[in-house]
């Protein structure tokens, strides 16, 4: 069985690091509708202060390990251990730039409970041809278009789960109809229902 898991909107709270390193006052990160818009950062800062920011995160070289994380991070990544012990791949597929990105995501990723992640960094928000090459079996993705994009270039076979958050749960009410994409509420519901899967089909082996 082969995993392609994302990081930032699955396993690491991007947004909230994001909205801080923005420093506007009236991002509302308490709130737990927010954000609701995928480009949500466009509502509070110019293009200019857009570009200033990512400057700094690419020249970081803690940002990315220092994100924080949800609160299913930790025991959806010693699940994801114990299928790699099981003899399953575990692939983190991830579009980050920056200094070191691949260490720093390795680095977070072992903090968090995953002995020897393997961890593909992409330049562009495309992952349809790594799912293909590798042959995925199944993807966790926060971003719809990626997921569809996937389905179009994976093999028939492939399950897709979309995270849901705000920006994306209008996508999450019509995803499983129309493309056959499950919304779960964490990725800990996804790798469940993989290994209750896999269960059931041992049990009509026997």
């Amino acid at each position: 069985m082969k995993y392609v898991i994302d990081m930032d909107g699955v396993l690491a709270e991007f947004n909230v690091a994001f909205a801080k390193q923005l420093g506007h006052p009236d991002i509302p990160i308490a709130d737990p509708k927010w954000p609701e818009l995928w480009d949500w950062p466009q509502q509070y800062v110019s293009d200019e202060q857009l570009e200033q920011v990512w400057a700094q995160i690419h020249h970081s070289e803690t940002f990315w390990e220092s994100l924080p994380c949800f609160n299913w991070t930790r025991e959806t990544l010693t699940l994801l251990d114990h299928e790699v012990n099981r003899g399953h791949e575990v692939y983190f597929v991830t579009a980050r730039q920056g200094v070191d990105a691949k260490r720093q995501t390795e680095r977070w990723l072992q903090k968090y409970g995953i002995e020897l992640p393997t961890v593909v960094v992409v330049q562009k928000m495309e992952k349809g041809g790594i799912v293909q090459d590798l042959g995925a079996d199944i993807m966790v993705d926060d971003k719809p278009e990626l997921l569809v994009s996937a389905k179009a270039a994976g093999k028939e076979s492939l399950r897709l789960y979309l995270q849901v958050h705000p920006y994306n749960k209008a996508f999450a009410f019509n995803a499983h109809k129309r493309y056959g994409i499950l919304p779960v509420e964490s990725p800990l519901t996804a790798i469940r229902s993989e290994y209750a899967r896999r269960e059931i089909y041992k049990t009509m082996e026997t």
